[in-house]
């Protein structure tokens, strides 16, 4: 009596860890196909944002662009009508500056998440240039109202008022300088990521696939051990 209660719950075992292993490879395909559906979800994402955030900083190098000839070009009367219509394109390209720079931070946040996703790749996220870029942008400006400002004094009819203009007109025009490489460097860190976008959904799927089916082999090879210590307890029980 003991001996077939044993049969009978090794028979009943054998039969629960065979279903369990053969449902588990069918759940691991299930669940394979929901990581490539969040996966592709994610990179769709970055592959929508990141030309537009590139165009977003073509559009501030134009303005730093436009700076330039705009003040070096102007004479000493124009400056404080001039400064005044660049100051306002300034400060919308700080404001710009800011929301894109808390996107780029969301979309660093995902590379990371997908990194993490990758064990054997390593995504780059995008450089972190738009903070330093900002401040450039910021003491661009100040300077800009400096500049509106010392436009604004009778005084600067004279030579020595002239040259004060042109002193502060060429720290702008450094400022710009020493901007302009930030969204360069932007621009290059976006475009890399947009390359390889192709690559990160091959490596992600692949990856998932390949977790899978290593997965679906084990369990099949435990199922089928299941299945034959199955049988040999039911051929035990009913020669019992």
């Amino acid at each position: 009596m003991i001996q077939h209660i044993g049969r009978a719950t090794v028979a009943t075992l054998a039969g629960g860890s065979a279903i369990a292993c053969f449902g588990s490879a069918v759940a691991v395909w299930r669940i394979r196909s929901h990581a490539d559906q969040v996966g592709a979800s994610l990179l769709s994402l970055l592959n929508e944002y990141l030309p537009l955030a590139s165009s977003g900083l073509a559009q501030i190098e134009t303005v730093l662009i436009e700076v330039q000839p705009e003040l070096s070009h102007a004479t000493v009367e124009q400056m404080e009508a001039r400064a005044t219509r660049l100051i306002a394109r300034m400060q919308g390209a700080i404001g710009f500056g800011r929301q894109l720079s808390t996107s780029i931070t969301a979309i660093n946040a995902t590379l990371e998440q997908v990194n993490r996703s990758l064990p054997f790749g390593s995504i780059p996220t995008i450089s972190h240039e738009l903070a330093e870029l900002e401040q450039h942008l910021q003491t661009i400006t100040t300077q800009l109202g400096e500049l509106h400002s010392l436009a604004a004094q009778a005084e600067l009819t004279n030579h020595n008022g002239e040259a004060q203009v042109a002193a502060l007109v060429e720290c702008i025009n450094g400022q710009i300088t020493l901007a302009q490489p930030h969204v360069a460097a932007t621009q290059l860190a976006i475009a890399t990521v947009i390359a390889q976008i192709p690559l990160m959904e091959g490596n992600f799927t692949a990856w998932t696939g390949t977790a899978a089916t290593v997965w679906t082999g084990m369990a099949m090879l435990l199922g089928a051990g299941q299945v034959s210590l199955l049988r040999q307890s039911m051929h035990w029980l009913t020669g019992a």
